[in-house]
């Protein structure tokens, strides 16, 4: 059985994807943070997308769940990139 998550909801596992992998203060992130700004490099990405994947599967029940690789240097900004994978959760990208 998968349970949703609200955007919300994905606005924060984003932002605690980013601030581990980035040794970004929580504080420091917001949703109009851009991603740009945090000057991650591609491996950095690759983790926090890994990350975010890995808690949307616990938080959702949905163990194939699978982000696409694009979906961080398709967003500009924190809540951006929280609509991309919030969409694709919820069949809505």
């Amino acid at each position: 059985m998968t349970s949703t998550v609200s955007q919300e909801e994905v606005v924060s596992l984003i932002t605690k994807a980013v601030t581990d992998v980035s040794n970004t203060k929580v504080a420091g992130i917001t949703p109009e943070t851009k991603l740009a700004d945090l000057n991650l490099d591609s491996l950095a990405a690759m983790e926090i997308l890994m990350k975010v994947e890995s808690d949307l599967k616990s938080a959702t029940g949905n163990k194939s769940l699978s982000l696409p690789d694009n979906l961080l240097s398709e967003s500009s900004t924190v809540h951006e990139l929280a609509i991309a994978v919030y969409g694709h959760v919820t069949g809505g990208a």
